[in-house]
């Protein structure tokens, strides 16, 4: 009876330190959030806003594209509250939040399927939920349309997990069109959806999966068409298809710079200083690339078919933002930029590649082939039987070790940059900007859209007038 009571109060305290980095986001948002629109969201939130208190708001508007994504599930999900608000832009990081945190437990349930020992599980939540609620990712909750990149993430990991489950039951493959559309149509990483399903399809081992590599082909064409073709989908620009033609040239132009720049876009999920963030990737490939050659070498089951879903779709997300955002335009970078790091704004979808890492080096070590023990004990009966595997065994283990230590010491660095840009975020007085924008200069109005202050200039006295955002109530 002792036994069993200490062991409860055990892992009700391994539950409460999960819970912990979750309360400090949002902690984080409650404390440093503003009722203010900033930077995209002038075109696209406060822009759409405005057409609907003129009366003049359309279908065509709700389908449009906001640079280069068109989207629809997010404008579904917080436009009617922001109508019901009066604008209330302090609303869409709490919103992003609890989507971040729905999307948390969701890979939990994945892990579930392969970690089913209570305390192993808990144990493994600890540096996960850690990493998934570090502060400099919440912090760019604080930009409201991180909904957006939340809701991408969200039906991504719910896509994988359907896609999972239809080898039993071929009904969720179905629901996986529904959900990988939805990610789709959420932001621009939702674009690449698409293949990692493709993968895991090819992988299933089911008489069936030809039928439904066929029918997920044909469903992700017809979005691309839509998407591209009929809906209307700007041709020139940084945004348009002509810069995407021109990503890829520049891409192959400056080759070892831009492989260079991936390398540190992995690293800018650890830390996200240029020269340390480069240093950090390629110490992150080393220790994968370890870790990958001594699992061969063992009878081993492969990653895991979502977290390989979920680890393909991140790995392209990663690349595809280096490539488009490095040799462009001025503002991005000349095209032989030699170090990149992903940008504050797109870590809330680029930090999953992290956790499907850490996910694939601590599954085998956390459950054993019967599943009813860790692979440490499992590993403990049958390694004085085989030196050889008990080396491997063990330099195995120093390299989780060792890439566990790089993501906790992650954590307290992203704790630090994470306060700082809330600060900063808030030491920003854009209520009072907002509020005295007649009296402000281009300079002043740049806090609140740094690439163009006439869009604030042209939307903020429409603001006022219909007392939306800062100015209900004054």
């Amino acid at each position: 009876m002792d036994t069993q009571y200490s062991d409860k109060i055990c892992n009700l305290f391994l539950i409460v330190l999960c819970i912990i980095p979750c309360l400090a986001g949002f902690g984080l948002i409650s404390i440093f959030s503003t009722n203010v629109p900033f930077h995209d969201q002038w075109d696209n939130d406060v822009n759409h806003l405005i057409r609907f208190f003129e009366g003049n708001y359309t279908l065509t508007e709700m389908l449009s594209v906001h640079n280069d994504h068109r989207p629809i599930i997010p404008r579904l999900l917080y436009f009617p509250i922001q109508i019901l608000s009066s604008g209330n832009f302090q609303l869409l990081p709490f919103i992003g939040m609890i989507i971040h945190t729905i999307s948390f437990l969701l890979f939990i349930s994945i892990i579930k399927e392969f970690i089913p020992v209570s305390r192993n599980l808990l144990l493994f939540c600890i540096p996960l939920s850690l990493y998934w609620f570090n502060l400099y990712l919440i912090s760019a909750f604080l930009w409201g349309l991180s909904v957006d990149h939340s809701l991408c993430i969200f039906f991504a990991i719910l896509t994988a997990l359907l896609l999972y489950k239809s080898v039993e039951k071929p009904a969720f493959f179905y629901a996986s069109l529904i959900t990988a559309t939805c990610s789709f149509f959420s932001f621009a990483a939702g674009l690449f959806i698409w293949i990692p399903g493709f993968i895991m399809l090819a992988l299933q081992k089911r008489d069936d999966k030809i039928q439904k590599m066929v029918i997920w082909s044909a469903s992700s064409l017809f979005i691309f068409i839509l998407n591209y073709k009929i809906l209307p989908f700007p041709s020139e620009g940084r945004h348009g298809l002509s810069g995407y033609i021109h990503y890829l040239i520049t891409f192959f132009q400056y080759l070892p710079y831009k492989i260079c720049n991936v390398v540190g876009s992995f690293g800018g999920q650890i830390i996200h200083v240029s020269y340390p963030a480069l240093v950090a990737g390629f110490i992150m490939v080393l220790l994968i690339f370890l870790f990958w050659i001594l699992s061969q070498y063992e009878d081993k089951e492969p990653m895991p078919q979502p977290i390989l879903f979920l680890f393909i779709f991140s790995l392209i997300i990663c690349v595809a933002i280096t490539i488009s955002r490095t040799g462009q335009v001025t503002d991005f970078g000349s095209p032989e930029t030699f170090f990149f790091t992903t940008d504050w704004r797109q870590f809330p979808v680029t930090f999953l590649l992290i956790p499907c890492i850490y996910t694939y080096m601590m599954i085998p070590f956390l459950s054993s082939k019967d599943k009813k023990t860790s692979h440490i004990k499992y590993h403990r009966a049958v390694s004085t039987k085989n030196s050889d595997s008990d080396q491997i065994f063990k330099v195995k283990m120093i390299i989780v070790l060792a890439f566990i230590a790089l993501v906790l010491l992650s954590v307290f660095g992203h704790a630090v940059f994470g306060l700082l840009q809330a600060h900063h975020w808030k030491q920003g007085k854009n209520e009072q900007i907002l509020l005295n924008y007649l009296d402000m200069d281009d300079k002043m109005l740049k806090n609140l859209y740094p690439y163009n202050s006439e869009v604030v200039r042209k939307y903020a006295p429409k603001l006022e007038k219909y007392n939306l955002s800062v100015f209900k109530g004054t």
